[in-house]
């Protein structure tokens, strides 16, 4: 019997390879667009829109609500208000419980409820078991209704805050980074705020009150649930909850963008071993716009993977750097940027630029190829459908488009839309948006060991990246701690005294009892010596 079954198996995996001699001719099914749910859409009277996905797959619940605000909306002097405010929002409890009740209560019962922001929206979700969901719901529903800010959580945020402060010129790379995208949006655009130490210590409790007044309101917000529940009943429980929030109205957003001039802004780092180069400039561009599909391609062709032209040049075949990358960054309700991220060493940061400066010219002039097209074409659209691979994902994306005003069935037309991008698309997305004679560049490095003076490139700017207020703290700290060092001495003294005094008393009243034994028993009573009451 077992010959027979290893004789069958043999056979099947002989035809089983016979079927295919090389990989290159398996056929593959056309690839179809994303599948688009279609969720129960809820508005309230109040001005919040829900969408609403039942499915009964798993006995899962989760949601989230997403409100436009974030750090474009922090006040002048108060800058990283929303990040504080996101972080105890959620940490500084609600109505019903404290944050750290709500700790214990989520990690007993396996669910959790998350706040966090960006630079234009604060979100809120929550995920839990099916048998958890009206508690959690509860929570979640008062967390963002009836927060209590408490003040020991918001000490906790601020010095947290201020520990990320100190420590962000730690790492070259993320200044270098930092540089770029201020001077990319400009130093006046509300997009390149910026908290510093100050800021964070002015940050106050009512501060958080009057954000989560303005913000925290139904006509700036957008939500979804989905999972495992009865639509109908859903339906109630979220106009009886969330039908009580404020209605308020849409927050205007500051997207104002002035770019800095052209130029190279420069940060000395004396003793690192690499340059960290950012380069690019301002991109009018959206993702509703029609030049978005042939724009992610284009990214995809120049710097988006080891297939990419930055890293077959580059990396592999010049071996300057390990990872060079390049995109069009494209948000969803305001302008983007082009950006090239590069690390090299020291003595190859002018011969780095010029070979990267080199290969998106050469796109402008000639084009790529029909063999780079169609394997980006085909990367990007095999890859791409994992992003709606769950009904989850799906509505999570429909809410997330309804939120930004984009049409609910964006992910088709976009999908779509790529499929049809052209050889010609990519050479006129390099041409239209990447101007190579106003590149804003941001390098960090030591200047006495590059290969040629940066000034070749365009205007030097210096950049002082020190962090306002640092010295201050440091020496107040130093101070603290000498304070500190002082009174732990005073104290060990003090200690030392007491415990000699209290030697020395010990042992006059050993002193005093020794003499007063030999008294006793040198006296007698009754012709007898009396020692037994003498302990």
């Amino acid at each position: 019997m077992k010959k027979v079954i290893s004789f069958i198996f043999i056979v099947f995996s002989l035809a089983s390879f016979s079927i295919v001699k090389n990989y290159r001719e398996i056929k593959y099914p056309p690839l179809k667009s994303p599948h688009r749910v279609k969720p129960v859409i809820l508005k309230l009277k109040n001005g919040l829109t829900v969408l609403l996905l039942e499915d009964h797959e798993l006995p899962v619940i989760s949601g989230e609500i997403m409100f436009h605000g974030g750090s474009v909306c922090d006040p002048e002097g108060k800058e990283g208000l929303s990040e504080i405010f996101s972080e105890v929002l959620r940490s500084g409890g609600n109505s019903i419980m404290s944050g750290d009740e709500m700790d214990n209560f989520l990690e007993e019962t396996a669910s959790s409820i998350e706040c966090s922001s960006d630079e234009t929206s604060v979100t809120a979700e929550f995920k839990c078991l099916r048998e958890n969901f009206q508690k959690v719901f509860d929570l979640f529903f008062e967390t963002i209704h009836s927060p209590r800010f408490d003040s020991k959580k918001i000490q906790v945020a601020k010095s947290r805050m201020s520990a990320i402060i100190v420590r962000r010129n730690d790492d070259p790379r993320s200044i270098a980074r930092r540089v770029f995208l201020r001077r990319v949006y400009g130093l006046k655009s509300p997009f390149s705020k910026q908290a510093e130490l100050n800021t964070i210590s002015s940050i106050s409790r009512n501060d958080l009150l009057l954000f989560w007044k303005k913000h925290l309101v139904a006509s700036n917000a957008v939500m979804y649930i989905y999972g495992d529940f009865n639509i109908e009943n859903m339906k109630k429980l979220v106009k009886e909850r969330f039908g009580k929030l404020t209605r308020g109205k849409r927050v205007n957003l500051n997207l104002n963008i002035s770019p800095e001039k052209p130029g190279i802004y420069f940060v000395e780092r004396k003793g690192v071993t690499q340059s960290n180069i950012v380069f690019g400039n301002p991109v009018n561009l959206e993702k509703r716009d029609s030049d978005y599909p042939a724009a992610v391609l284009f990214s995809k062709i120049v710097g988006g993977g080891f297939s990419s032209r930055f890293m077959r040049t580059i990396r592999r075949d010049m071996g300057l750097s390990y990872s060079p990358y390049a995109f069009i960054s494209v948000p969803f309700e305001h302008s983007g940027y082009f950006m090239a991220v590069i690390n090299t060493r020291l003595n190859a940061t002018g011969r780095v630029i010029d070979v990267a400066k080199k290969i998106i010219a050469d796109i402008q002039k000639s084009g790529v190829t029909d063999d780079e097209l169609n394997q980006v074409k085909e990367e990007f659209l095999n890859s791409y459908v994992f992003q709606f691979d769950s009904k989850e994902k799906q509505v999570a994306k429909a809410a997330i488009y309804l939120f930004y005003g984009y049409p609910m069935d964006f992910n088709e037309r976009f999908f779509n839309a790529v499929k049809r991008v052209k050889k010609s698309d990519i050479q006129r997305i390099a041409k239209k948006y990447i101007h190579l004679d106003k590149l804003v560049f941001s390098v960090v490095g030591d200047s006495s060991k590059f290969d040629r003076p940066l000034n070749v490139f365009g205007p030097v700017h210096p950049v002082d990246v020190s962090i306002p207020g640092l010295k201050e703290m440091q020496k107040r700290r130093a101070m603290i701690m000498k304070i500190k060092t002082m009174k732990q001495k005073a104290k060990r003294v003090t200690d030392k005294k007491r415990k000699r005094k209290k030697e020395s008393k010990t042992e006059k009243t050993e002193k005093k009892k020794s003499g007063l034994n030999r008294f006793i028993l040198m006296a007698p009573f009754d012709g007898a010596f009396f020692v037994d009451f003498i302990v």
